[in-house]
């Protein structure tokens, strides 16, 4: 049931003493209640744990979460002969905000697209979360997890399937790990409330002003915002406008780009058969197939015709 893969990380952890977890830059759920599942188990085993962030903590769904998180690695403490940094949600030091690291390091990671240098481990792209890969490498080595670390595996399992509105039939492997973790007494209702009960009336007139200002193209299939001047006090929710935007009629790929200081960054969701974690590769970034991102200097009207581009190309 479990692959090679999964036993270099349990070699990886058999044969250390001391553990930095860190996730990806600008961490969502999925990331972070990975590592804390994780550093979790560690300690059960008696290992010696740090959780490592470098944040930012800007979603609304993970802000409460910033005081159990480091904004830094211990540099000192990773010199040691049996140190070593799991890196999870991610495969890639460049995408953590820390670079490169003194020891060595493994990935547990369930994404498609991974970038040249990036670090193996326990790598299965059909994994519809990070956190279910987590749950096997607690079962592979014979232990059963927690309530408190059951419950962080499926909140982060419901954040990035959209609470199983994004699972193909290619998860169907992976259900039973669901079923198991539900079998301990988890409240869907409860993590749906920890997700989704959060947000202020600002955020929600901030939701309509955004999806007011969209603009429509190639008979609909795109649908594009450019977010300008986004004021970071007001909770910003993404996933609702998604939500929204993927239901309209003909829409295959919905795109949200926000301002940065020197370019955008591009958030992308899809339906049907465009996989957005491939074309997101084109401007060096990745993730799934329905869900992905990158950073851009280019224009908005320059990725704007790229993808208006992909689409007459599909169909023609």
């Amino acid at each position: 049931m479990f692959s090679k893969e999964c036993g270099r990380v349990i070699d990886f952890i058999n044969t250390r003493q001391f553990f930095c977890v860190i996730g990806h830059e600008g961490p969502d759920l999925d990331c972070l209640c990975s590592q804390l599942a994780l550093a979790s188990f560690l300690k059960r085993l008696g290992k010696d744990v740090v959780l490592s962030s470098w944040g930012p903590f800007s979603r609304n769904d993970v802000r409460h979460l910033e005081p159990l998180f480091q904004s830094h690695v211990p540099l000192d403490r990773l010199n040691r002969d049996d140190a070593g940094v799991i890196l999870v949600d991610c495969a890639s030091l460049s995408r953590t905000g820390f670079g490169n690291m003194p020891c060595a390091c493994v990935a547990i990671d369930h994404h498609a697209c991974v970038e040249e240098g990036s670090l193996s481990g326990y790598i299965d792209a059909q994994s519809p979360a990070a956190t279910l890969l987590i749950y096997r490498l607690m079962k592979s080595m014979n232990h059963v997890p927690t309530k408190e670390e059951v419950e962080w595996l499926m909140l982060g399992f419901c954040a990035d399937t959209g609470f199983f509105r994004h699972l193909s039939p290619k998860a169907a492997p992976y259900m039973n790990d669901v079923g198991e973790m539900l079998a301990c007494g988890i409240s869907i209702e409860q993590l749906y409330e920890k997700m989704e009960g959060r947000f202020s009336l600002a955020s929600r007139q901030y939701t309509g002003k955004l999806i007011a200002g969209c603009q429509a193209y190639a008979q609909n299939r795109l649908i594009m915002i450019v977010e300008g001047n986004w004021d970071a006090s007001i909770d910003r929710d993404a996933a609702s406008i998604y939500r929204l935007l993927l239901s309209v009629e003909n829409v295959e790929v919905v795109m949200i780009m926000r301002r940065k200081d020197d370019g955008y960054s591009v958030g992308l969701r899809s339906r049907n058969d465009v996989d957005v974690g491939r074309l997101a590769g084109h401007f060096g970034g990745g993730g799934h197939a329905k869900a992905a991102g990158f950073f851009t200097t280019s224009t908005p009207e320059a990725v704007r015709d790229f993808f208006v581009d992909f689409l007459d190309d599909k169909d023609s």
